[in-house]
């Protein structure tokens, strides 16, 4: 239960992270990209991916779960290979109860 409790607070998170980049940042290209239609797009899925995880954790469902994961990787790589092609999109930063939480995203 603690599990899918923290899956659905990171996956509440992440949902309003997507509509939260297209405000943009500070960084040099930040105001040019959020007002490109393929970051909207990109920012859509990435809320939408965690509206999956969500319902997913809801229901604590691994398919559902590995289903989220899979629009998120895609939605991401997409987007770095748009905008910013040199900046991995993996292993950057995790909070610490992320790394107990991998054994839900193992396929069978």
């Amino acid at each position: 239960a603690d599990e899918w409790r923290t899956v659905e607070y990171y996956a509440i998170q992440l949902a309003g992270a997507g509509s939260l980049i297209t405000v943009g940042g500070t960084g040099t290209l930040d105001q040019t990209w959020v007002k490109a239609e393929q970051w909207t797009t990109f920012s859509r899925d990435m809320s939408d991916a965690g509206l999956v995880a969500l319902q997913a954790a809801k229901e604590h469902s691994k398919d559902g779960l590995l289903k989220a994961g899979d629009l998120l990787v895609d939605s991401c790589q997409a987007c770095h290979d748009a905008f910013k092609p040199t900046v991995p999109t993996e292993g950057i930063m995790h909070q610490p109860d992320y790394d107990y939480l991998y054994h839900l995203f193992e396929r069978k």
